[in-house]
């Protein structure tokens, strides 16, 4: 398994702050950004509620948001870097097939990722994570084996997701997905993007570059028992992937707070529930859990590098909100990841 990794840079770009500080102050005072779409009604005629970047207009192209919303996250994640540093640079994205994502929207994306990080950083290597909401915690996984292999680069995982086109928001409504009055079960549809800046102990020290705390080890697993079919989710997935995730937790500690995307879709609650149950052991508190959605609504991709983002800045703000904190994340494509985050000793100076 390969070593964990300083949480050296961090970004975020969400309806509620336009940085990782605002966003996460949002997100603790509890602040929610709902609003009516522009121009887009429900099956009964009602506006839709969406939770939309206020920078953003809402007739933009999927690509152009996400393009713009990744430049912010990964300039904000890098801008402590000197010049010129080796980097790997992964990008989560939406599933291919889920409509409103155009054809080329990875490459489209990278341009506006290369142009932001222009002169800052020097590619080791791109790849993409096309797997929705469980793809971030997934390539950051993949980020822990890159340093494994080349401890003297960095690895930048960026992620970014958006539901705000007309043919999204149509699919979830024929999902049964949507919220609105007459479906209070779905979920608010929103829009992010969010980066993380991995780097070895080797690195830190030999740049002095700050940390927020480790990433200490990710999980990944198959849930067979899809949503939106006849199947019952008993929450094997999840288990595993926590399972996955947990195989570094110190001997004798517990969970102290956990973050995930639980969005008010019962199956994703129904699944939390199952897979408590098997985990309660280690969790010092199976409740304690932080749910953004509430906030900035479903982001999708950019889930995961979000979570890792306000985990690590309460614990900057409150020392009672560090300890190790354990972050999922699941596609429904039946992908479920997971990440253990060691909050307690960071060495970062940040205002």
């Amino acid at each position: 398994m390969a070593e964990s990794a300083h949480l050296v840079g961090l970004g975020a770009r969400t309806p509620v702050g336009l940085s990782l500080p605002a966003a996460s102050a949002a997100v603790r005072a509890g602040i929610a950004v709902f609003g009516d779409h522009a121009y887009m009604v429900d099956s009964h005629g009602a506006p839709v509620l969406v939770a939309a970047d206020a920078l953003l207009p809402a007739d933009m192209p999927l690509t152009d948001r996400l393009g713009e919303m990744c430049s912010a996250a990964a300039q904000e994640a890098t801008q402590s870097l000197p010049a010129g540093c080796p980097v790997h640079v992964m990008l989560a994205l939406p599933p291919p097939d889920r409509p409103g994502v155009e054809p080329g929207l990875a490459q489209r994306v990278w341009a506006a990722i290369d142009a932001a990080l222009q002169g800052q950083v020097v590619y080791r290597s791109r790849s993409v994570v096309a797997e929705g909401h469980a793809g971030a915690l997934r390539a950051l996984a993949g980020g822990l084996s890159l340093l494994h292999d080349d401890p003297q680069a960095l690895v930048l995982v960026v992620a970014a997701d958006s539901y705000l086109t007309a043919d999204a928001l149509e699919w979830l409504e024929q999902g049964h997905q949507l919220y609105h009055d007459g479906n209070p079960w779905g979920f608010i549809p929103g829009e992010a993007a969010g980066a993380v800046l991995l780097g070895s102990q080797r690195l830190v020290s030999h740049l002095q570059l700050p940390s927020w705390g480790r990433l200490l080890s990710c999980g990944a697993a198959v849930e067979h028992n899809l949503i939106k079919t006849e199947q019952v989710c008993l929450g094997q997935g999840l288990t595993d992937a926590l399972r996955g995730a947990l195989s570094r937790l110190p001997e004798g500690r517990l969970v102290d707070r956990m973050v995930c995307d639980l969005n008010g879709e019962p199956y994703r609650a129904d699944e939390y529930g199952y897979t408590r149950v098997r985990l309660s052991r280690v969790l010092s508190d199976p409740g304690a859990f932080l749910t953004p959605a509430e906030s900035w609504g479903d982001v999708g991709a950019a889930s995961g590098t979000l979570f890792v983002g306000l985990a690590a800045m309460a614990a900057t703000r409150a020392p009672d909100h560090g300890g190790h904190v354990l972050v999922w994340t699941g596609s429904e494509s039946g992908l479920r990841t997971a990440a253990l985050l060691d909050l307690e000793t960071p060495q970062r100076s940040r205002a």
